[in-house]
């Protein structure tokens, strides 16, 4: 079992910058996927411009690494130490999504300062019905 360090970090060093993602709410109308997500920057220092990557994933077990479909990516302006910002947005459901039932799931990359590729991700409480997508 791994023991969290209580060590101090050296002086003048500032921890980075760290974002999370909550509060994911989506809806689906027309071919579109509308999103809305709570980012908090939870570090002290100042994160950098980054993307945020949206998804669907099937509503019974929406883990995007099995069984997600990538909808695209929203820029999140750089956000100051312990700020929050709404990100909102809309992007076209790609044809190859099968029909369904679905999550919609909101990834950040938690240190877009750093070289970190940890990511965090919220899922929404919402279902998302997706119908057939039209004949090609």
């Amino acid at each position: 079992m791994a023991v969290p360090s209580t060590a101090e970090s050296p002086p003048g060093h500032r921890p980075a910058a760290n974002l999370v993602v909550r509060d994911v709410s989506a809806s689906y109308v027309a071919g579109t996927v509308s999103f809305s997500a709570v980012v908090r920057n939870r570090g002290d220092r100042r994160a950098q411009h980054s993307r945020v990557a949206t998804y669907v994933s099937p509503a019974a077990n929406p883990d995007i690494e099995v069984d997600g479909w990538a909808l695209g990516t929203v820029r999140l302006r750089g956000l100051r130490p312990h700020a929050t910002r709404t990100l909102t947005g809309s992007l076209p459901l790609p044809n190859s999504v099968p029909a369904g039932d679905y999550r919609v799931v909101i990834c950040v990359r938690a240190q877009p300062n750093g070289i970190s590729e940890l990511y965090r991700c919220a899922v929404s409480p919402e279902i998302v019905t997706l119908p057939e997508p039209p004949p090609d």
